[in-house]
C-alpha cells in the first residue's frame, strides 16, 4: 500500500466521525508517519513505554500479555482500527502488553506528544478521537461480557459473523488465545460447525 493510499484510508475512516477539510489533512499529514512492518516484528514490547498510537491500513496486529509463560491475546486489530498498548500510551508507564505484527502490516502512527497536540488544537479531531475511544471502550466491555457469558463455540460464531477477516487471515493459535481457549478446542469447534 502506498503512503497516499494509507492516508486516504485514514481520511476515509476519520470522515465517519468528522468532516475533514484541507487544513485538517495538512495537520494530520504532519503528525502521522507511514510504516511498513514485516510479519513477526514487534511494534511495542512489554516493559517499554508505548510511544505510538497506530492506525491499521492493512494486515493484522496482535496485542497480548504473557501469563505463566503463556501468551494471552487481548486484541487483534481493534475494530476502531486504532491500536496500541493503551494503558501505557495513556499513563506513560511501562507496558504490560506487547504489540506484534501477525502478517505484513501497513500502518500510520502518531506519537503521544503529537496526538495530544492535535487533540488540544483541533476541536474536530478532539471530538472524533473521543468518540472513537468511547466506541473502543464499548467494544472491550462487550468482549469481556462475551468471555464471561458465552460458550467457546458462541464466541467463535460471533467472531466468524462479525469479524470474518480474522478467521481467514490469523493463525488458529492466535485466534484460540483471543477466544480464551486452546487451539485443539478451536479445531473441534470448527469441525463440529462444518
Amino acid at each position: 500500500m502506498t503512503i497516499e493510499n494509507a492516508f486516504k484510508e485514514l481520511f476515509d475512516y476519520l470522515n465517519i466521525y468528522m468532516e475533514i477539510d484541507t487544513e485538517d489533512k495538512k495537520e494530520i499529514y504532519k503528525m502521522f508517519s507511514y510504516d511498513y512492518i514485516k510479519k513477526n516484528i514487534y511494534l511495542e514490547k512489554k516493559g517499554n513505554l508505548t510511544k505510538y498510537l497506530y492506525f491499521t491500513c492493512s494486515g493484522f496486529l496482535q496485542l497480548y500479555i504473557e501469563k505463566d509463560e503463556e501468551i494471552v491475546t487481548t486484541q487483534i486489530n481493534c475494530p476502531t482500527r486504532l491500536i496500541t498498548a493503551f494503558q501505557s500510551f495513556n499513563s506513560e508507564q511501562p507496558s504490560v502488553e506487547s504489540l506484534k505484527a501477525i502478517t505484513d502490516v501497513c500502518i500510520l502512527k502518531i506519537t503521544k506528544e503529537d496526538f495530544v497536540e492535535l487533540f488540544h488544537k483541533n476541536q474536530k479531531w478532539s471530538n472524533a478521537t473521543r468518540l472513537i475511544y468511547e466506541l473502543g471502550q464499548i467494544y472491550n466491555e462487550q468482549r469481556v461480557k462475551n468471555m464471561i457469558s458465552m460458550t467457546a463455540e458462541e464466541r467463535y460464531l460471533d467472531l466468524l459473523k462479525n469479524r470474518p477477516e480474522i478467521i481467514h487471515n490469523v493463525p488458529v493459535k492466535i485466534i484460540a488465545s483471543f477466544l480464551g481457549i486452546r487451539p485443539q478446542s478451536l479445531s473441534r469447534i470448527k469441525k463440529s460447525i462444518l
